[in-house]
């Protein structure tokens, strides 16, 4: 039997039903409203300026990005918006002391007065930013990956090996130790998950540091060595062919597609588990 919607209702009524998602309104992304400035709080009251970037359709993975020292959340949205057109949720974030998020309370912070334990206590963003999209209707909460550069690649390796919901990692011009955020022990308690570690050859240090992590790795694991491409994030802004490899690692391993997804699900059943 065949049902004809008539009138405006009808299609009002529709629409509703469509639009119904995880018990609140998802509404898709659109070219004129594709993004939006979000405000967060971290568990020690810090204030977190971020952008939100959502995506089109509902059930989709989503991928934080976060950014480096001395640098802040706009760096990301030329990768962000390529991201969201391929389908992904995407949530970049300002990290204490960096961008817009330079207030705790009504005191200022900025992070050339940070000492070592305030650039650990960045974990408390990660988790901010992680939280906010996998509270979102439209974003399946077990299909969230994280890419970070410099300081960021070490902030999102430490995060995902104690939250064992990231389903994968891309690691831009890691460290073994940044301002006192070490990467050697989260890398094993990362164990088997996906990892891609990128860095450029002149870049010694960080070149250095993914080969030694790549080594350590223990799971699905990609090492990509470009020449003279900088560091952090200009290795993107340089490298233009970086961002289609980084979209289509994670296309295989945080698929945008359903079946895909259900597959990847089977051969990695740990990204069920809470």
């Amino acid at each position: 039997m065949r049902y004809k919607v008539k009138g405006w209702l009808g299609i009002f009524l529709l629409a509703s039903c469509l639009l119904f998602y995880g018990g609140e309104v998802f509404s898709p992304a659109s070219q004129e409203d594709s993004s939006r400035d979000v405000n967060l709080t971290t568990e020690d009251n810090i204030n977190l300026v971020g952008t939100y970037y959502a995506p089109a359709k509902g059930d989709s993975p989503a991928i934080l990005l976060v950014h480096g020292m001395n640098r802040n959340r706009l760096d990301w949205e030329g990768f962000a918006r390529l991201l969201q057109a391929n389908g992904y949720g995407v949530l970049t974030i300002d990290l204490r002391g960096h961008g817009d998020s330079m207030r705790q309370g009504d005191r200022l912070i900025r992070w050339v007065s940070f000492s070592d334990e305030h650039f650990r206590k960045m974990l408390m963003d990660i988790a901010s930013g992680a939280q906010f999209l996998k509270s979102r209707a439209e974003i399946d909460p077990y299909m969230i990956g994280i890419v970070g550069t410099e300081l960021g690649a070490n902030l999102a390796l430490n995060y995902a090996s104690q939250n064992r919901r990231i389903g994968a990692v891309v690691l831009i011009s890691p460290g073994l130790n940044y301002r006192g955020v070490s990467s050697i022990g989260a890398i094993t308690s990362y164990r088997m998950r996906p990892i891609l570690l990128i860095a450029s050859e002149e870049d010694v240090y960080s070149a250095f540091s993914a080969n030694e992590l790549y080594s350590l790795a223990q799971g699905i694991k990609d090492l990509k060595t470009y020449r003279n491409a900088g560091h952090g994030n200009r290795l993107l802004g340089k490298e233009e062919g970086a961002w289609g490899m980084i979209m289509e690692w994670l296309k295989i391993h945080l698929p945008v597609n359903n079946a895909n997804k259900e597959d990847l699900m089977e051969e990695n059943p740990h990204k069920r588990q809470p």
